[in-house]
């Protein structure tokens, strides 16, 4: 436990109307986000970082994520200005009931998941939430880089050196997600990092398992196959590093698709098998940049073919 910078303590002071006097949680990726304890006996979580347009549509999409009946923490208020360097702070109830993964059947979870959330989002106009989050930032527009332009050197898989086979990869996926036929796909809006991370699985009744979705921040306007071909890649994320098999990712994608109430087409197969490979070899990248290689390199490197052949790349 830790006490409160001044700053979000005078921040929730205004907005919340109570102090902040203890800080239980901090973490630091897009956004600055820390749990909090108000004087009122409140638990709420802040969430700070730079001010952009798409943040009123991501509170727009956690409303009605919330109104189609899927649990989500209520937001209180946001977003608004912190401080003078062009900063905004959003603020939620604190949630943490649940697990990262539901015990049986978490393929299946997801992929029904992530479809209840584009039919959740059916009335929003998926250009209010561009850009995109950067690992979906394939049409980037710099010719001169393949991965998405970085904040800094220390964030740019470009100031390293990589195994000549991850960026081949990563072409031939990109290249298929810039071809004509995924790129005329009609966009939805979706929850780009839908995962073990980002939600939490509560038991109601029996062998009944509710999500709970965190990380609105990550909500996107990107054809449904893509979100799809994301979240059959990575719905395992839970801290420990890791990409999911072919096989599970084929049942994420059955169940995203039932979901929907149609069959992918098969374009959009092809589409959502480029995504998640796309995705993971930008996962594969940070892990070098983190020191790596780690577990997503190593099942990368084992069965990135075939998921490249399923993408027609």
């Amino acid at each position: 436990m830790a006490q409160p910078d001044p700053a979000i303590s005078r921040w929730c002071t205004e907005f919340l109307g109570a102090q902040a006097v203890e800080e239980f949680f901090a973490a630091q990726s897009m956004s600055s986000v820390h749990g909090l304890t108000l004087q009122d006996g409140r638990r709420v979580a802040l969430k700070v970082r730079a001010a952009a347009p798409r943040l009123e549509a991501c509170l727009a999409a956690q409303h009605a994520a919330i109104d189609a009946g899927i649990a989500a923490p209520k937001p209180l208020v946001g977003p608004v200005p912190f401080g003078t360097d062009g900063l905004v702070a959003c603020a939620e109830e604190w949630l943490d009931d649940g697990v990262p993964q539901p015990p049986i059947e978490a393929p299946e979870h997801f992929g029904s998941l992530g479809a209840a959330l584009v039919l959740a989002f059916d009335r929003l106009d998926p250009a209010d939430f561009a850009p995109p989050p950067p690992w979906f930032d394939v049409a980037h527009g710099d010719d001169s880089r393949l991965w998405p332009p970085a904040a800094s050197a220390r964030w740019d898989p470009h100031a390293i050196d990589l195994p000549a086979w991850l960026p081949a990869f990563a072409t031939r996926a990109r290249t298929r997600l810039l071809a004509a036929d995924a790129l005329a796909l009609p966009l939805a809006v979706g929850h780009a990092d839908l995962n073990g991370l980002n939600t939490r699985w509560v038991a109601t009744q029996g062998e009944t398992w509710t999500p709970i979705v965190h990380d609105w921040d990550s909500i996107a306007g990107l054809p449904a196959a893509l979100l799809a071909g994301g979240l059959a890649m990575d719905y395992l994320a839970d801290g420990g590093g890791g990409i999911a098999s072919v096989e599970q990712g084929e049942r994420v994608l059955t169940a995203f698709a039932a979901g929907l109430g149609r069959p992918w087409s098969s374009t959009e197969l092809e589409v959502a098998w480029a995504a998640g490979t796309w995705v993971a070899c930008y996962n594969a990248a940070f892990e070098y940049l983190h020191g790596g290689p780690g577990a997503v390199c190593v099942q990368l490197e084992h069965d990135g073919h075939d998921r490249l052949r399923r993408a027609g790349a």
